[in-house]
């Protein structure tokens, strides 16, 4: 087992440890069925689970391959233990809270947390199937979700969500913690799972009604149609085609005019590579049933709930041809927050962070706002690959470190349209400037994008207690 060298110090540590310390009563039992009974647990880092046996000897554990643990002194932990493997999934969670909270042992406290992150997971709730992963809370204890379960999406509701039926397999569950029979279940739910996808209805010859910005109006010149070419709220490509019926309201259109279409899927176009990466890029054309001016996208950015917010957007090259409509998402938020609200706005592409004049948040006051509006005015769109997101992200953690009032709640907002330079790398340190868990951070993939960054933007937002969010969806 490959081990990193901060882990390696702990076995060293550990191993004195186990020497030096009384075994105590400490018991740790695996998901195979093997218990280990007094040993004393001295650590936990990485996802790593550390304790000492009998002749000096320690062992390491993935966590994720641990079913129970029992440490002696720490009361709190052991209860939300005892509701983990009972299936007592709420109560489990508020007690892994309350042990974080009055533990006085760091890294007690860090594993008080990796468990109730995976909570979920591994407790099953009488059916067999793992349940839906918690949410940290942002100030630094832990939740379940209070709003109501996310409904599904339709998948002809736009082209975002088109793209996603076309494209997204199923994953398989989180096997390590389930029984043998458990798992056996699981597969075979999977695989008919996996069996009616590949045999899912793919689009053509289906109706939809989207809501689209007009680009282009030209005429064909092999049918002689009239062609009404638009892009949905994350830029994917659409045209519609219409009779000369519909010539009136389309002579009336300008480019950036919102419509609202309906027709049925003509043509559907995928790239299956980008960069020897799997992209989940589409373009749709349609048969033009009928079209009425106006129309209106679900805002990108919901900030109307909490008290202190940066947003921390994408302004790389890539995102040129979708900017400006990102641009006027964030004038829209902007304008959304009220007076006792406080913000801050950072870009960041390849090099330094572009951060709002200020540098600092501001209440959400009319100068305040009107100023920031002349500031978007002046950011563009540039830079090539790769994107790095790190300098902004840390901005951003320190000045919501730094608000002008006491008042809880701290939220950062991410948005990107591809690939960072390294997404793990990301995803660390993002936990790492969190560690006190007063910030969520919602994440937003305003593209189809590959799969790759679409996993890595979601294990952000469920780390760090927010939400993910593509395109219109």
């Amino acid at each position: 087992m490959t081990v990193h060298r901060s882990a390696k110090c702990i076995v060293s540590v550990a191993w004195l440890l186990a020497i030096l310390v009384p075994l105590h009563a400490d018991t740790v039992k695996l998901t195979n069925g093997l218990a280990y009974r007094r040993v004393t647990v001295v650590g936990f880092e990485k996802g790593f689970l550390f304790f000492g046996v009998r002749a000096g000897r320690t062992v390491s554990k993935k966590l994720e391959d641990v079913a129970h643990i029992v440490i002696d002194g720490e009361a709190d932990f052991n209860a939300a233990e005892a509701s983990r493997l009972a299936g007592r999934r709420e109560e489990g969670k508020e007690r892994y809270r309350k042990a974080g909270l009055a533990t006085k042992t760091a890294w007690v406290r860090a594993l008080a947390r990796a468990r109730s992150d995976s909570v979920a997971p591994q407790i099953p709730d009488g059916s067999g199937k793992p349940t839906s992963r918690p949410l940290p809370l942002a100030d630094g204890r832990f939740r379940s979700p209070t709003s109501a379960p996310t409904a599904a999406v339709d998948p002809l509701s736009s082209p975002e969500a088109l793209t996603r039926l076309i494209h997204e397999e199923p994953t398989p569950p989180e096997y390590s913690a389930m029984t043998l029979l458990q798992r056996q279940e699981q597969q075979k739910a999977f695989e008919t799972k996996l069996q009616v996808w590949r045999k899912r209805t793919l689009p053509t010859g289906k109706t939809v009604t989207w809501v689209l910005r007009a680009s282009d109006v030209t005429r064909d010149d092999k049918s002689g149609k009239l062609v009404l070419s638009g892009t949905s709220t994350s830029g994917l490509q659409v045209e519609v085609f219409f009779s000369e019926a519909s010539k009136e309201t389309l002579v009336a259109l300008s480019k950036g005019d919102m419509v609202t279409v309906a027709g049925t899927v003509r043509q559907w176009r995928t790239t299956s590579q980008l960069f020897g990466v799997l992209a989940y890029e589409a373009s749709f054309v349609l048969d033009g049933v009928s079209l009425k001016r106006g129309g209106t996208w679900a805002p990108l950015l919901h900030v109307s709930s909490v008290r202190h917010v940066v947003l921390v957007i994408d302004r790389s090259g890539s995102m040129l041809d979708s900017f400006d409509t990102v641009l006027a998402e964030i004038s829209k938020a902007i304008s959304n927050l009220t007076p006792e609200q406080t913000f801050h706005v950072i870009f960041f592409a390849r090099g330094t962070a572009g951060e709002n004049p200020p540098r600092r948040l501001v209440y959400a006051n009319d100068a305040n706002r009107a100023q920031a509006h002349e500031f978007l005015k002046k950011v563009t769109a540039s830079g090539g690959s790769p994107t790095n997101p790190l300098a902004a992200i840390k901005r951003g953690f320190e000045v919501l470190a730094r608000p002008p009032n006491k008042q809880p709640g701290k939220i950062l907002f991410l948005l990107t349209d591809g690939e960072f330079h390294d997404n793990k790398e990301v995803r660390r340190m993002i936990k790492k400037w969190n560690h006190k868990n007063d910030v969520s951070v919602n994440t937003i993939l305003y593209a189809t994008g590959s799969g790759e960054i679409r996993r890595a933007l979601k294990q952000i937002a469920e780390e760090n207690g927010g939400t993910f969010k593509q395109g219109g969806l």
